[in-house]
């Protein structure tokens, strides 16, 4: 069996289910993920228990479209995260790409998250401690 690096699931026979979305991106600027999930597909699958209050969990991930999870965030608003570890790094951080669909879930699920119904950001970047050292410090 493999593991495919985008995803957490080990099996096809997962029983996790989620909301096909689609990837946003700038079109003419190269990939800004440093190797995150939004230079690598272009749907994601929103997965975990919110997405389940909303009767969304319809679909699994796949290689296709990974899974992600939302992120709700006190005083702000909530954002989407890969749905795996990586303790070797500093992140997620946003890549500025952000997630939407046209479907009344998505809508219901971006508004509970403070996004007003519309896009929501993807923070897919993940960077080595002297990634985040550099890209950190002050000029």
């Amino acid at each position: 069996m493999t593991t495919n690096p985008l995803t957490s699931t080990t099996s096809p026979l997962d029983a996790r289910r989620g909301l096909h979305v689609s990837i946003l991106r700038a079109a003419d600027l190269p990939d800004c993920s440093n190797g995150g999930i939004s230079g690598q597909v272009t749907r994601v699958t929103l997965v975990g228990d919110l997405v389940d209050y909303y009767d969304a969990a319809v679909l699994a991930p796949d290689e296709h479209a990974p899974a992600v999870r939302l992120i709700e965030r006190a005083g702000m608003y909530g954002i989407a995260v890969p749905d795996r570890a990586r303790p070797d790094r500093a992140g997620p951080m946003a890549s500025g790409a952000f997630l939407y669909s046209s479907d009344s879930r998505f809508r219901a699920l971006s508004a509970h998250l403070g996004c007003g119904g519309s896009a929501i950001p993807l923070h897919d970047r993940f960077e080595t401690a002297e990634q985040y050292a550099a890209l950190s410090s002050d000029y």
